[in-house]
């Protein structure tokens, strides 16, 4: 209940109280519960329709005419100071839990922060969920490489169900990711060693630890996506190579897109230095990945249907078959895999570092499983990492108190009754998971880092409802790299917490969202052998 306290005080908007939201002191939680008594089926969908409030008395700022709500981002608006990463919070603490943002020059936007609303968002999207993909590269595909428009990334429709089948027979199956824990453990272990030489005199990482932790990332997804070690992880790494260009690629694809996205640039209408940058960067990073998918045909090519069916096919390899060598179909694997699982990676696992150096006691029980499961000398394998159960559950919970992003994008493709609203067919709305696993109401004690809560034993520690924390998504559209990723943290985090300690003497550092949530100061780690 002490949440409740907390979300019922009333940020009022500056500016002569121009929000159409619910009296100060209306309670969060009561609203809460009309969405659960709505969501109960008690009441006949067609009759809870017919009861509910328009579409346009949902809570949210008064657009001015022109202006909109635009200008409450700018100096001296009422959201001029509020980071992106904090903008769902503040609409969220000043409307309540289902909040209606519209006069932004884009789509009317619903954020929802209850879980029985986010249920049924999920439960209603049915085989082809719709999503609002990345405008700046739906653009590019569209307009530029209009053969892999049926990207997962952008696509919607019949035409991504097609291609999401696919690539579900061979990355989300649990039997082909294993094949990968031995080259994932090999690219973790260089890591590790590359930690160990870049040092400095007191065992402090650099002040780019993040850029070296997303070389880590590029290594083992690309290995993944592409077929092949690029050599990220060097010393010496030659700007002209595919791993030299990749680590470039990266910063300025992500940088790119992140000022495309959330700045006020005309991108659209002119061609700007920021989208050419990422025109670019995309026509440079498609290249390379056709570049290296060919090479693949061209082995495959080389095999008998026989050989083909007797050997232990990579991801990439069994993609193309399965897809009958289409070559199409792989580079937008590939493009799908590096862009959404570098980033993420990295800042997720940067996220994980952090919350374990910083909780000694949550570190030394991950520890003692480790010299348990995993001593020194035994090779690293699928039953061992299966076996880590206090490992998986300190990745769930990073991934509960810093996701990479803020909120989970859906269209509702039906009219739905949320909180008591109609909500139209069409409607953007952004599932405000961040808010969620922040409120202590839905997680006892929200704010601390307690890995425990996710196994058993733990229920009084465990979220209210299910929907709470989804940092992956749900349903058909949840991120398909998601075991990939899961594998990553795990086989990084096993291999240095059995052999060394992290430890964090700083404030903490402060946190950004550009296009993912990540750390905006140096991340100091200090890494210390175990004795």
């Amino acid at each position: 209940m002490r949440s409740a306290a907390r979300l019922s005080v009333r940020v009022r908007p500056s500016g002569s109280g121009s929000g159409s939201g619910p009296p100060r002191g209306v309670h969060l939680q009561a609203a809460r519960c009309r969405s659960s008594l709505s969501l109960a089926g008690e009441v006949p969908e067609d009759a809870a329709a017919a009861q509910a409030r328009p579409f346009s008395e949902v809570p949210g700022p008064k657009p001015l005419p022109v202006l909109g709500n635009l200008w409450r981002f700018f100096p001296g608006g009422d959201l001029a100071n509020v980071p992106p990463y904090e903008v769902p919070d503040t609409l969220v603490r000043t409307y309540g839990p289902i909040v209606k943002l519209e006069g932004m020059m884009t789509a009317t936007k619903l954020f929802v922060a209850d879980p029985n609303a986010a249920q049924q968002i999920f439960r209603t999207e049915g085989q082809w969920p719709i999503r609002e993909g990345i405008s700046s590269i739906d653009y590019y595909y569209r307009n530029y490489r209009k053969n892999l428009e049926f990207s997962l990334g952008t696509a919607n429709g019949e035409l991504w169900q097609k291609f999401r089948s696919t690539v579900n027979q061979v990355a989300m199956q649990p039997r082909n990711v294993k094949v990968y824990v031995e080259p994932i453990n090999a690219v973790a272990v260089e890591f590790i060693q590359r930690m160990k030489s870049i040092r400095d005199a007191n065992q402090q990482m650099p002040d780019d630890f993040t850029n070296e932790i997303k070389k880590w990332a590029s290594e083992s997804i690309t290995y993944v996506a592409l077929d092949a070690r690029l050599g990220m992880l060097e010393n010496d790494i030659d700007p002209d190579s595919d791993a030299g260009r990749i680590v470039e690629l990266v910063k300025d694809v992500f940088d790119a897109m992140a000022e495309l996205e959330f700045g006020l640039s005309p991108w659209r209408y002119i061609s700007t230095p920021t989208w050419r940058k990422l025109k670019n960067a995309m026509d440079t990073f498609t290249e390379l990945a056709t570049r290296r998918v060919n090479e693949v045909v061209d082995r495959l090519a080389k095999l008998s249907e026989e050989e083909i069916a007797s050997r232990q096919l990579s991801v990439l390899e069994r993609l193309l078959v399965n897809s009958s060598h289409d070559p199409d179909k792989a580079v937008a694997f590939a493009l799908d895999m590096m862009l959404a699982g570098i980033d993420t990676t990295a800042n997720q696992t940067s996220s994980l570092l952090y919350f374990l150096a910083s909780n000694p006691d949550k570190q030394r029980a991950l520890q003692e499983e480790l010299d348990r499961e995993y001593q020194e000398g035994q090779p690293l394998t699928a039953p061992v990492l299966e076996r880590l159960k206090y490992l998986r559950a300190c990745i769930k919970e990073a991934m509960r108190l810093q996701a990479v992003v803020t909120g989970i994008l859906r269209t509702v493709n039906q009219d739905i009754v949320l909180n008591g609203y109609l909500i139209p067919k069409g409607t953007h709305t952004i599932v405000c998971t961040k808010v969620m696993c922040r409120d202590e109401s839905l997680v006892p004690r929200a704010s601390e880092y307690l890995p425990e809560r996710w196994l058993p034993g733990h229920e009084h520690l465990k979220p209210t409802h299910a929907f709470v924390n989804i940092p992956f998504g749900f349903g058909p559209r949840m991120c398909a790299g998601k075991r990939f990723a899961d594998l990553e943290m795990e086989v990084l985090c096993a291999n240095l917490f059995r052999s060394y300690n992290l430890e964090w003497h700083h404030p903490p550092p402060a946190v950004e969202q550009k296009l993912f949530v990540q750390y905006s100061t140096p991340l100091k780690i200090t890494m210390k052998e175990r004795q």
